[in-house]
């Protein structure tokens, strides 16, 4: 039975044994690029990518689980994220939500060689981009963030209490702790098909 009230442990390990490592579950359309889950991390895993500010090495976050899509532009790759942070308070959630406000400062995504390259063989059918990126050995490097979206996962008192008195951002998007464990139902995959920058335009393009 889904769980209403969880702790940061249990729900990562929901994230790891549940939740998809690649997925095109936040962009359906049928030539879109996969999202790979980059946290929580994983057992034997170099460190994970984590989130910063570009120029800065105090800060970062790592959020509770996090999907990352790889793209190439014109002026070479960046990423698109999904954040998912497991609030266990009202305080819990506005500490958290204080992490992700829009800022002057730009957002990048740090991530390692090693890693990189222990990620590789698991997700192959991630699209090509994930293969053909290319980092120093044992180097280290910073890809801006050009999309980012936040999932927050309340407590199911605390949803039903805020829910009437939240005012979602254009990023934010709400669930309950019971609904991490049934995340492939037809009513969560329609939200979260809302998540990529794809789904701003319409009509969809459809390839």
């Amino acid at each position: 039975m889904p769980r209403s009230h969880l702790d940061d442990a249990s729900a990562k390990e929901i994230f790891r044994s549940r939740w998809r490592l690649v997925t095109k579950v936040f962009c359906p359309l049928k030539k879109a690029d996969a999202w790979v889950r980059v946290q929580p991390v994983m057992d034997g895993s170099p460190p994970c990518p984590k989130l910063s500010s570009a120029g800065q090495r105090l800060w970062r976050t790592q959020p509770d689980a996090l999907y990352v899509r790889l793209g190439k532009g014109k002026l070479g790759y960046f990423v698109d994220c999904v954040a998912i942070e497991v609030c266990t308070s009202s305080i819990n959630f506005f500490n958290k939500r204080s992490r992700y406000q829009p800022s002057l400062t730009a957002t990048v995504l740090e991530l390692g060689e090693r890693w990189l390259r222990h990620i590789r063989s698991k997700i192959r059918r991630a699209g090509d981009h994930w293969q053909e990126y290319e980092i120093s050995p044992g180097g280290h490097d910073g890809l801006p963030v050009r999309y980012m979206t936040v999932i927050y996962a309340l407590d199911d008192d605390t949803f039903h209490a805020m829910r009437g008195d939240i005012i979602p951002r254009a990023h934010e998007f709400f669930m309950k702790h019971s609904s991490l464990e049934t995340w492939t139902g037809p009513n969560i995959r329609r939200m979260f098909s809302w998540m990529a920058p794809e789904a701003h335009f319409y009509p969809a393009v459809r390839h």
